[in-house]
């Protein structure tokens, strides 16, 4: 039975970087959904009602978030992707499809290059800034948007570095504690607190993980993997007029794999899963439905 969370039970599953949680419902061929920084599973509750039907949907906390094991020494989206490859032979997965939202579809795009037996089909799906195919411009990009969020004090005898870290986390909480979704909402639902909640207790828990979970995105070469990759795959380009100077990316991004294809979600961003998710369900629907595995 399914609960109001959209997930009919939890797991935990152990991989040589560590323990990872986490969820899963539905019957079917396996789909694998990977959470953006900085949340976990918890983010799919929408999303998964609507993919269950057709799918057994397993979506898994990154390693460093939620409630699986911190991030490994020497974290690499390589590492991570490795994670995930232990836990589909832990759970006797056939080859899944798997679909990654920003950071998730750096882990996924990892996972389907260095582990191609394991992935049926890929998509790839972020806001622009995400999937810049130029490399140093999608970099440049991604720093502005979390540049107040990375530590820049160097390490202090006293450990007063990480009280102003401490300091940043409880800002960023406390805008999102009191966010417009709460404030003005008429009339306010427990759900909305639920979520906030939830998205804060997120935020709280992958604070030790935000810089270095950065520092490997910006190590990895997304477009490299996605010229690799030999399984039909996806790209799902989340467009907001705030980042039309970084041109549209999905089309250059397919010019990089012929087994890949493009679809532009006009005017969504990071909040896709909760303000539109049925309209992401049925690209993903669409393209697993339509398309062979290889």
């Amino acid at each position: 039975m399914t609960d109001v969370r959209g997930y009919a039970e939890r797991g935990y599953a152990n991989t040589r970087h560590g323990q990872v949680h986490y969820r899963t419902a539905g019957d079917g061929p396996p789909l694998i959904l990977l959470h953006a920084t900085p949340h976990s599973s918890r983010v799919y509750k929408n999303l998964v009602p609507l993919l269950a039907p057709h799918f057994r949907v397993i979506a898994p906390d990154t390693l460093g978030f939620g409630y699986s094991d911190p991030l490994p020494a020497d974290v690499s989206m390589e590492k991570l992707a490795e994670s995930c490859a232990d836990l589909m032979a832990a759970l006797s997965l056939p080859p899944a499809a798997v679909f990654g939202l920003h950071t998730g579809n750096k882990v996924g795009a990892a996972l389907a290059a260095g582990w191609a037996d394991r992935v049926s089909h890929f998509i790839c799906c972020g806001m622009t800034h995400s999937i810049v195919v130029e490399r140093e411009k999608r970099d440049r990009a991604i720093k502005v948007i979390i540049e107040k969020s990375l530590s820049k004090e160097q390490p202090s005898a006293d450990g007063s570095h990480m009280l102003r870290s401490w300091g940043r986390t409880f800002d960023g909480i406390s805008h999102l504690w009191w966010s417009p979704p709460v404030v003005d909402a008429f009339p306010l639902r427990e759900q909305v607190l639920q979520d906030t909640q939830g998205e804060a207790i997120d935020r709280i828990v992958s604070r030790p993980s935000f810089d270095a979970i950065y520092q490997a995105n910006f190590a990895f070469d997304l477009s490299a993997a996605l010229a690799r990759l030999v399984m039909p795959s996806l790209i799902v380009e989340l467009v907001v007029p705030g980042e039309a100077h970084l041109g549209r990316q999905a089309e250059a991004c397919v010019r990089l794999n012929r087994r890949s294809q493009a679809v532009t979600l006009e005017y969504s961003d990071r909040d896709v899963l909760e303000r539109v998710p049925d309209v992401l369900a049925g690209e993903i629907l669409r393209f697993l439905a339509a398309t062979p595995a290889r």
